[in-house]
Parts: structure tokens; sequence; C-alpha cells
């Protein structure tokens, strides 16, 4: 059986609720309630969550009318994936008939409200589509619920249901393809998209240059420099690419330290904290550790304790957002 990532806000005080719902997935998406909405008081709301080997398939369970809330989500290199979004069940409890499918991305600004009481989001890591890379990127923005797209949402909720009863006997490997299959099928572009090439090249050398990037983290002399004569490019052409992302050194520092979150996550024990600063570029331990915790929340020492179940981290929630640490742990 196939268990999920689960978080609730059932255990909390009702008027704790919906901070706690809010604090969940802080770092991906920022949600509030309007202040002219009533803010009725509780927020009853849980995140299910599959890892389908690299894939993510997310449901969220919310209240409905009279609990409106709002969203904007910013850019970050950390997590870029595309996701297509399937409303299910609207404010007033009824299912959808036409549903308002959006396909978007992570690497892209978007804001927007609602009372939706089920939402069912699957998250496409780019490293999936590697032929070509960026493939989908002209397909932002264009999924109606009709013809093969409808098809492939059908697909979608048809493996959340499958799932929400347990999952038994999937095998996630096999599912995972069939899903990046249907979604390349429904969303890819076709010939008469043609003038959408300049956009997708550019997406593909996105794609190329961070390839590159988490390829040679290691490296001392890893920054811009490198990467213009690795590609050819200016400095200017450099930052246009990477605007949405506060440019490249940010990217590179951004990389370093979710590679070293994982390596500790993974319970690495042995190896020094400075050691492993010296490993992912930083000049020593202490500037390592002031990064990585303004990234995380917390230090890499704390994160350590949290792995051996000790310290301060496994008395606590975690500070870093679940919504967050499920995107970050899916392909790369």
């Amino acid at each position: 059986m196939l268990r999920p990532f689960h978080f609730s806000t059932a255990a909390e005080r009702p008027d704790h609720q919906f901070d706690a719902w809010r604090s969940a997935m802080s770092g991906s998406i920022d949600v509030r309630r309007p202040k002219d909405d009533g803010n009725r008081p509780g927020f009853a709301a849980s995140i299910d969550a599959w890892n389908l080997s690299g894939l993510g398939l997310v449901t969220m369970s919310m209240p409905g009318e009279g609990y409106r809330r709002e969203w904007d989500h910013s850019p970050r290199a950390e997590a870029d994936h595309w996701s297509l979004m399937i409303p299910v069940v609207d404010g007033s409890g009824r299912a959808y008939g036409d549903r308002p499918v959006l396909f978007g991305s992570l690497a892209r600004p978007f804001r927007g409200s609602g009372t939706d009481m089920k939402v069912v989001t699957l998250f496409l890591p780019r490293d999936l589509y590697d032929d070509p890379p960026g493939v989908l990127d002209t397909a932002i923005g264009q999924a109606r619920d009709r013809g093969v797209v409808s098809l492939v949402a059908d697909f979608v909720l048809s493996v959340e249901r499958r799932l929400g009863e347990g999952g038994a006997g999937v095998d996630p490997d096999v599912l995972s393809s069939a899903l990046r299959s249907a979604v390349l099928a429904g969303l890819a572009p076709t010939p008469d998209r043609i003038e959408n090439a300049r956009a997708l090249l550019q997406a593909r050398l996105v794609e190329r240059i961070m390839r590159y990037v988490r390829e040679n983290l290691a490296a001392p002399d890893l920054d811009w420099r490198r990467i213009c004569r690795e590609f050819g490019l200016s400095r200017s052409t450099l930052h246009r690419l990477f605007d949405d992302h506060d440019g490249m050194s940010n990217v590179i520092r951004r990389e370093r330290l979710l590679a070293a979150y994982r390596q500790l996550q993974r319970g690495d024990q042995m190896m020094a904290i400075s050691v492993l600063a010296e490993r992912f570029g930083f000049a020593d331990s202490s500037s390592f550790s002031r990064a990585f915790r303004r990234a995380f929340g917390h230090s890499p020492r704390d994160l350590r304790g949290a792995e051996r179940g000790s310290g301060p981290l496994a008395a606590v929630e975690r500070t870093i957002p679940p919504l967050d640490a499920f995107l970050f742990g899916l392909s790369r």
C-alpha cells in the first residue's frame, strides 16, 4: 500500500487552525483570509500527498463558502515543478461539471482566490521530462476541461481515488510513467503552435543550465562566470534567464543548501558540519550554518539531531513548511 504524507489542522484549536494551514505551505504559497469575508472561526483542512516515483499527487480538503482565501506564489528555484490543478468540489459542496482546470508552473508567479472544498494537483518535476526539457512550458495557462485534457483530468482523479482507498497493488513506477505520458499527450506543443518555439528553446536552455549547476555543486569555481563560459552566454543574457529566480548566484546557493539538507536528512551522521560546508562551497561552517538557518529556519545541527531523534527539532514540529518538504523531495 502507498501511504501518503498527511497534514491536518483538526487537532488545533479552532482559532489556531487557519494559522496552522497557512504555515503548512508558507514556503510555496502565501495564503490568507480576506478582511471583508467575515472570517468564520475554525479552518478544518487537510493535505494528503503521494510521491509516485518522483511525481507528486496532492489532495487538499478545505472548508467551503464562508471561508474564502486568497493566495500568492513567488517563484523559487528549488521547487520549479509544473502543476496540473483540478478543482473537484466547489464551495457549496457540489462536484464540478465543467472543471476550471489550470496548468501552471511554480517557476512563475501566480495569485488567486476561492472557496473550493477539494482540489487535486499533480506536480511534475522538470527532470521527469528531459527530452526535450521545458516541453510543457508552452502549455502554461492553456489547459481546458475539453478533449484530451478532460481525459487526462479524469485519469488523474481516478488515480487519486485509488490511492485514497489505500492504493493496494499499485506500482508507483508504472503509475508515474502512465501519468507522465498522459500529461504529455494532452498538453505538449503541437506543430500549429510553432510560434512558441522561442519560449521553448529558452526553457530548454534554462533546464540545461540547472542540470549543469546540480551536477557541479561541489566545484569551488561554480559561479555565473563559469556558466557564461560553459554556455557561451553574456552576463546580461544569463541574468534575464534567471531574473525570476533572483539571479544565478542565489540559484547556486539555494541548490547547494538543498543538497546539504538532503544529505543531512538521509542521516549522514559521520561527516562534520565543516566538511559539509566546504563540500558545498561555503567559506566556513559558520557562514554555512547562517545561510542554512535563513533558508530552512533551523541549523544543520538541529536537523541532524532531529534525524537522530534528539535535539530541539525532535520535540517540536519542523520549521520547514510541510508542503515545501514534500515538494523538495520530488525528483530533481
